[in-house]
């Protein structure tokens, strides 16, 4: 609404359409050049341009008011009071990780790489993860698909030791596995609901009671959130350096 009004001051209107024009720039080329690596978007680092201009188009508006324009900073108060609704609103929510499907997580993939050079572990351990084209992306390797089977997965060890498994959202964000972690002990819950995942079953409720099956060799799952681990091979090497 604030491109309708016209400033007086030409100065101020002429900074008010390049400003705007600029955010459409960063806006189309953060859509179309960005790889990913970045979290930080054009509405973030421009919001305080966006404020100037929002509050002199507010009181703009407000003396043009004859009732609200008697009482400016009540008016002002209220404004503020409702925009931060949804900041109560997210201090209220319970503490998740966010993501726009597919669950990607760039600082995530990249940091799963450089944990194996930093343990002097690539080429011997390898990765894989239920997203295996986003960790190959970010990280710039090669990266297992997690395999339908635990039999498929001894045979990924036999060509390449699997240091690290990531499993997210796409695998554990489903409602039976929020009952799981909501009630580990539940041993008819597990029995009925894990029996659909076939090999699998026995690790994914390791998960969330602790104990992993004997056989498989990823036996230290490293929690993130409610519905993101890690699971890494005790026998990597330890991180040299920093």
């Amino acid at each position: 609404m604030g491109c309708f009004y016209r400033f007086r001051d030409p100065t101020a209107d002429r900074l008010r359409w390049m400003s705007t024009a600029g955010f459409g720039t960063l806006i189309l080329a953060q859509a179309v050049f960005n790889s990913g690596e970045s979290v930080r978007l054009p509405v973030a680092y421009l919001t305080p341009l966006l404020i100037i201009f929002g509050t002199a188009f507010f009181f703009v508006l407000l003396g043009g008011h004859p009732l609200l324009g008697r009482w400016p900073r009540a008016a002002a108060t209220l404004l503020v009071l409702l925009q931060a609704v949804p900041l109560l609103h997210d201090l209220l929510e319970p503490r998740r990780l966010h993501f726009n499907y597919p669950p990607y997580f760039p600082g995530l993939f990249m940091g799963m790489g450089r944990d194996l050079e930093m343990r002097g572990a690539q080429g011997r351990f390898g990765l894989m993860a239920d997203v295996p084209a986003g960790v190959a992306w970010y990280g710039d390797q090669r990266v297992w698909a997690q395999p339908h089977t635990l039999r498929d997965f001894l045979a990924v060890s036999l060509e390449q030791r699997v240091g690290q498994l990531l499993l997210t959202p796409r695998t554990l964000d489903r409602p039976f596995f929020s009952e799981l972690a909501a009630n580990p002990g539940g041993e008819g819950a597990r029995a009925g609901g894990l029996a659909r995942y076939g090999d699998w079953s026995g690790v994914y409720a390791g998960l969330f009671t602790g104990r992993m099956p004997r056989n498989f060799p990823l036996q230290s799952p490293q929690r993130l959130s409610e519905n993101l681990y890690v699971l890494f091979d005790p026998s990597l090497p330890p991180l040299q350096g920093k």
